[in-house]
């Protein structure tokens, strides 16, 4: 699985990025005007980026490579998680059916022309309950996915 990961990172010069995971709790207390609204961090999610090498506003999803990539983080989700199991994390893959638009400036380039990026998220999140903030948990689990990632050649934005 890793050769065939790494090649694809390779190809598509993928690179990641770590962004927090929020939700949003609602809580009425009887009245419309009690309602009030919490944001809480429940973990991270880790954006991987391939760059279209035909720079094509393409739909990323019917594409095999595209499919490949989603299949092979997948396994290494599982792998993770099979490693560094807890019964209170989980990870998932997210696949997008748009295709990105990024400035290469976000890719440390000078240039300020846009390339057209495909994107797989990896959520890293908690089973404790929506009320309940990210913990050390979901910190070790994106560490060791950053630690994946960048033994396959990604480097994070």
């Amino acid at each position: 699985m890793p050769d065939s990961l790494r090649s694809l990172f390779k190809k598509y010069q993928a690179f990641y990025e770590v962004l927090p995971y929020y939700v949003v709790v609602e809580e009425n207390n009887g009245s419309q005007k009690d309602k009030t609204t919490r944001k809480i961090q429940a973990g991270f999610d880790v954006d991987v980026y391939g760059v279209n090498i035909n720079n094509k506003l393409a739909v990323p999803g019917p594409d095999p490579d595209y499919a490949l990539g989603y299949d092979e983080l997948r396994k290494l989700a599982q792998d993770i998680l099979q490693h560094h199991a807890n019964d209170f994390s989980s990870i998932d893959i997210v696949s997008f059916s748009d295709a990105a638009m990024l400035n290469n400036r976000n890719q440390g380039q000078s240039s300020g022309r846009a390339k057209v990026c495909a994107r797989l998220r990896i959520r890293i999140s908690h089973r404790r309950g929506l009320e309940q903030p990210e913990s050390r948990l979901e910190e070790q689990l994106l560490k060791e996915v950053e630690k994946q990632l960048q033994g396959l050649g990604l480097t994070r934005q």
